[in-house]
């Protein structure tokens, strides 16, 4: 399925098989946040049109079309649509660390998706906003610096970077280095030895963050831009 951004004009395209049959589905725009509903009806039949984009993907090749976002069929985003439901995503190598995390965020109420290669990080990243994102910082064993997702978050725009909580684990870098999440662009900085108290440190840190932006975007609320 095709979909177009009524207010922004965004495109998407997204498999129909991930959207409830005869059931509405609400999602939030990635560039602009409108809510848009998507619904299959039975008699509907996949949108050939757009096999051509999952043959380039397939092939390693870039989709032509201009700026469509991507989703893989396999994967789970749309578990994530619940109104009021915090999201976050995990981006680790570890199966270990994945699962430990996984069960942290779960306790601070969070909705969690894996992502295990950069290129399913961003094609979720495209997808879906996420509240909190999860990452180790030589995932894939690639220099922080070279790595695609950092580089991704980095373009952002700030309106949307901003809404993001992004958290390094890291094996050097002590919790909680404001100078060195600063100098990687991150939020958070947690060392291994702490991620038993990742719940704790989360916590606390998102709520600093909160507090830290809150007249910010109540400013921006009372003119009309949040």
């Amino acid at each position: 399925m095709q979909v177009q951004c009524n207010k922004c004009g965004k495109k998407l395209v997204i498999a129909d098989k991930k959207i409830p049959v005869n059931t509405p589905v609400a999602i939030s725009c990635p560039q602009c946040k409108n809510r848009i509903v998507l619904s299959v009806d039975k008699e509907d039949k996949p949108a050939k049109e757009f096999e051509s984009v999952s043959s380039n993907r397939a092939s390693g090749q870039k989709a032509s079309d201009m700026d469509i976002c991507r989703h893989d069929c396999n994967d789970n985003v749309f578990d994530l649509y619940e109104e009021g439901m915090s999201s976050a995503i995990i981006i680790v190598d570890d199966n270990g660390l994945a699962e430990r995390t996984g069960r942290a965020l779960e306790a601070l109420k969070y909705k969690s998706v894996f992502a295990l290669t950069s290129r399913d990080a961003i094609d979720k990243l495209r997808l879906h906003r996420f509240d909190l994102l999860i990452m180790d910082d030589d995932f894939e064993n690639m220099p922080l610096a070279n790595n695609p997702i950092i580089k991704y978050i980095n373009h952002l725009s700030m309106s949307v970077r901003r809404q993001m909580f992004v958290t390094l684990i890291s094996e050097e870098v002590k919790t909680m280095d404001k100078m060195m999440a600063f100098a990687w662009s991150v939020d958070l900085i947690i060392n291994m030895k702490d991620i038993e108290k990742i719940s704790v440190v989360l916590k606390h840190a998102i709520s600093e963050h909160e507090r830290f932006y809150k007249v910010f975007t109540d400013t921006l609320a009372e003119i009309g831009y949040a």
